[in-house]
């Protein structure tokens, strides 16, 4: 349900459209192009040439990558259809033990977040997730928030991202505040440095 104006949504009302994790699967929410290229507009001086895009699902990062000349090393531990070509399926990234390359581009499954950084960290990658801005609050995770060097928090809610296989109303926007988060193992800090940014503005030229 899109909002109008003086409308406003209430924690209840949010908790209540949240999937239970038997019903979110393999976690798979296609990321919408203008969240992927806001990112890469404001971030894009710091993302080398090649990056790994480790939860690849359809393409959709490795698409907008792609397209700013760079090279995306696409895996996925599960096959979608209607896929791309060149995503290497049946690998799980918390059981790789190299790096396919010096940074990690990706829309993590978020109940496995901690996991998949941690996971990041000890290979040495830089890690840049888009994860629920409510990422920061965890109490249970300082050993992991105290190497973000960087959150870039949507002033605006994204377009709506839908599991896959969902078939129920198609909301606009998505009801949670989404943001970049970026980690590097050499970092470390307990001030986080967040920057507003914009989903409606992402044209780029990297």
């Amino acid at each position: 349900m899109e909002l109008g104006r003086g409308q406003q949504t209430s924690g209840n009302e949010i908790m209540k459209r949240q999937h239970t994790m038997a019903d979110r699967g393999d976690d798979l929410y296609e990321t919408h192009p203008d969240a992927i290229n806001a990112f890469l507009k404001h971030h894009g001086d710091q993302i080398p040439q090649t990056v790994w895009e480790c939860c690849a699902g359809r393409g959709a990062i490795t698409r907008c990558i792609n397209a700013t000349g760079r090279n995306v090393i696409s895996t996925d531990l599960n096959a979608h259809e209607g896929a791309d070509k060149g995503i290497e399926t049946g690998r799980d990234f918390l059981m790789e033990y190299m790096p396919l390359a010096d940074m990690i581009v990706t829309n993590p499954p978020y109940k496995l977040a901690n996991q998949f950084i941690r996971h990041s960290l000890s290979l040495g990658c830089v890690f840049a997730g888009l994860m629920p801005l409510s990422y920061l609050s965890g109490a249970n995770r300082h050993d992991i928030l105290r190497h973000c060097k960087i959150v870039y928090a949507f002033i605006e809610r994204l377009p709506m991202m839908h599991r896959e296989g969902w078939d129920g109303p198609r909301n606009e926007s998505s009801a949670i505040p989404f943001a970049w988060f970026v980690f590097d193992v050499d970092h470390r800090s307990d001030i986080i440095p967040v920057k507003r940014i914009s989903c409606r503005d992402s044209s780029i030229n990297q």
